[in-house]
Parts: C-alpha cells; structure tokens; sequence
C-alpha cells in the first residue's frame, strides 16, 4: 500500500473526524450522525494500516483519534484498574523499548567516561591533590564513603534518595524541551563524579568496598537515568527527524511518551531507594547485596524486553489510552 497516497485521500476525514470530537458538546444531531458514521470509516482505516502498512507512527494517530471518537460516541470509560494495568504492561514498557538504542549508547557513554575519570584520578597524584588533602582524601575513603549509607534511619534515607533520584531524572526530562541539548552534559557530570568516587576509592585499594556499595543500588537507578536520557534525547532527534509525519503531531506523540517514561521511573526509583536504603547499608555479605542488585536490574529489563517488545509487535506507540481497532456492530 502507497502510505503517502493514503494518507492525501483520507486525511480529510481524519481532520473532519478530529474536529467534531473537540465539539461533540455542541454538536447538531446531523452533526452526531456524521460522527457515527466518520468514526466506523476511520476505524477500518485503522484495521488497513495495521493489517497492511506497519507504520507505528500512523497507527498511533489513528489509535488515538478512534479511542476518542469511541468514546465521544458510547460515552463509555474503562475502569482506573485496567488504565492502570495497561499502563505497567502497554505504555511505559513499550516506549523504554523503543528507545533501547538511544538507551544504550547513553549507558555505554557514561560507563566510558566514568572508567575514565576513575583511572585518571587513580593513576595520578597530582590530580588527587587537586581535589582534597591526603587527610581529606583519608577520611572520605576510610570512612565518609561507607558512613552515607547508614548515619541516617533508613526509612528518612530511602524519601530523601528517591527524591534526589526522581529529581535527577526530571531533569533530564524537562531539558527535552530544549531538544535534549543539556542532556550529556548532565550525563557527563553525574559520570565524572561516579568516575572520581571510584578513582579515589581505588587510590587506597578499597575498589572492593566502592563496588560493594555502590553496585546494588547503583544498576538500577543509574539504568533509570539512562532510559530518562534516552527518551529526552529521542524527543529531541524527533524535532530534527519527525519522519513522515507533521513536525507538531511527532513532538507531541513523543512528548507524551517522555511523560509515560517519567511516570513509570517514579516507581523504578522508588524500588532503588529502597535497595540504597535497606541493601546497601545491611550487614548481608557483599555477594548478597550486590546480587540483590543484580536480581532487580535483570528484572527490570527483563521486564521492559518481555512486555515492551510484545507491545512493538503489535504496533503500539505507548502514546494511547484507549485503541480500538473496529468499528462497532450496528
């Protein structure tokens, strides 16, 4: 099928569509009737492009303009519980899925840079000078690093991590409307400082206890602020790259779907601060801890591969409350 030709033969109708949506409340009763009878022809247009197309960005048009016409028409809700529902298996997986690249080049850069920093200031004096005396570097290794974790209740510590987490992540998020710009250099900061930490650490041999800290908590929360970059810079790219369609329509799918990520981090940086809280700090032996670590972070993406990957396959955009794809039975 010609996707362009189809779009100029049908867009007219879409917009019709659009139109009396927005207005349904003041609609005339030959106006609701057009409504009806738009609503059953853009539905089986969205049953062609599924079947024949596989255009993910026009099928997330079409979902979402007949999952409101739908309900312009029935007047008919679903439950929170399943909104809710599709959201943790639909939405937010689907979306992290799809940005998977841009994820992972954000997470082998920063890995990049942090080894770097960390061997830099590890293998030389005069840079470990430069941050802080023997003594404070002494005190910062020997007890400061290891103190963090545990001079404060853990319940207190828990709010305050995941506050600074989901405050680290929402800034990456709101710098997507700046195109994504700011995005690595925030990435490049929070990495630098885990490179420095971990140089530091390493100058006094205690690479062990550095790892042993930060690994438990750390895969899962810094794997949360990669899929937040990721999906900032993406929304970014798209204003570059909008693809076939409108520049307005792509930046506000992909705008929407940053939304669906930031909410779902809400709950992935709750889980960390709880393991940065109640793991990290425990007196559990090393592997214990840092397998704990490991065990949420392949669940996680284990998660978002197994859910999001289905999603895709089925053309989902994530950008959709509702998407029904026939039209209803007279």
């Amino acid at each position: 099928m010609d996707i362009d030709a189809f779009i100029a033969a049908h867009r007219p109708v879409w917009d019709r569509l659009d139109h009396l949506v927005k207005h349904r409340s003041s609609l005339t009763g030959a106006e609701v009737d057009e409504l009806v009878d738009l609503y059953q022809r853009v539905a089986t247009h969205l049953s062609i492009v599924r079947s024949s197309a596989h255009d993910p960005m026009l099928i997330g048009r079409l979902s979402a303009l007949v999952a409101r016409a739908r309900s312009a028409v029935t007047g008919a809700h679903a439950p929170a519980w399943r909104e809710f529902v599709r959201f943790f298996t639909v939405s937010f997986p689907v979306v992290a899925y799809r940005a998977r690249w841009w994820w992972l080049a954000a997470a082998l850069a920063s890995t990049a840079v942090a080894w770097a920093f960390g061997a830099w200031v590890a293998g030389n004096p005069d840079v470990q000078a430069a941050i802080g005396t023997p003594d404070e570097i002494t005190q910062l290794v020997e007890h400061d690093f290891a103190d963090y974790y545990s001079e404060n209740p853990a319940a207190s510590f828990a709010g305050r991590v995941w506050t600074n987490n989901a405050w680290l992540s929402a800034q990456v998020v709101i710098y997507s409307v700046l195109l994504g710009l700011p995005i690595p250099y925030v990435l490049f900061q929070n990495a630098a400082n885990v490179g420095v930490s971990g140089g530091l650490m390493a100058s006094r041999d205690k690479l062990d206890i550095f790892f042993g800290l930060i690994t438990p908590h750390g895969l899962l929360e810094l794997t949360a602020v990669f899929l937040a970059a990721a999906v900032g810079m993406r929304l970014g790219w798209t204003v570059i790259d909008p693809g076939p369609r409108r520049r307005t329509e792509a930046l506000a799918e992909q705008g929407r779907a940053v939304m669906s990520v930031a909410l779902g981090l809400v709950v992935v940086l709750f889980v960390s601060g709880l393991i940065e809280a109640f793991v990290t700090p425990s007196p559990l032996p090393t592997w214990a801890r840092v397998g704990i670590g490991v065990l949420a972070e392949v669940a996680f993406l284990a998660y978002v591969i197994g859910f999001g990957r289905r999603a895709a396959r089925a053309a989902e955009t994530g950008d959709l409350e509702r998407a029904p794809d026939v039209a209803p039975a007279a």
